[in-house]
């Protein structure tokens, strides 16, 4: 009722390495913002939709129900949903609090099919949340965003924190010497 709730196209990845680009194509993958190719616009078009406007997108297949926030042009294939605000909720819902408001919700509702995680479009139309006023989510949001700011800051400072130490105990192969453990402890029985 709130979105509409739509999927991309099929397409492979040898079409689209004979069809190279600067389009984000978007597919069931969890990182790197689910972008795995970059494919030629014109050709996209006669494939599918182009989307350019603020929008969620969810995977379908894998890592099942992970939504991303996008606010730029892309193409979604067949195992990425695409979540479109109905004209009359776009004055009622910040999308960047239902984004990360909702992640969990989204979770709840994939299923299984062998060991691969699903989330088809059928069960995304299905999934109930809890509407605030406009006013609270943008006071979410906002605050999320600045935590998010800060997150990603310590994130990165960790990320150097990891390649200083891993260079601080790399070693060359003739700095080190394998001893066996009861060479340099002693024994003692409890």
């Amino acid at each position: 009722e709130v979105f509409y709730v739509e999927s991309g196209k099929r397409i492979t990845e040898e079409e689209v390495y004979q069809h190279l680009g600067k389009v984000p194509v978007v597919t069931s993958k969890s990182f790197g913002k689910g972008i795995s190719w970059y494919a030629d616009e014109e050709w996209l078009k006669r494939n599918g939709k182009i989307y350019d406007e603020k929008l969620l997108t969810w995977t379908k297949e894998g890592y099942a129900g992970k939504l991303f926030f996008r606010d730029y042009k892309f193409f979604p294939i067949d195992v990425c949903g695409v979540l479109r605000l109905r004209e009359e909720f776009k004055d009622k819902i910040n999308l960047f609090w239902f984004f990360f408001s909702q992640q969990e919700n989204f979770y709840k509702n994939v299923y299984s099919k062998g060991s691969q995680g699903k989330l088809y479009q059928e069960s995304t139309e299905k999934i109930k949340f809890t509407l605030l006023d406009k006013n609270i989510q943008d006071k979410i949001a906002d605050r999320y965003h600045t935590l998010k700011i800060i997150e990603d800051k310590l994130n990165k400072i960790t990320l150097d924190i990891k390649e200083t130490l891993k260079k601080i105990f790399s070693f060359s192969k003739e700095d080190v010497k394998s001893v066996p453990t009861d060479k340099i402890f002693e024994k003692i029985s409890g």
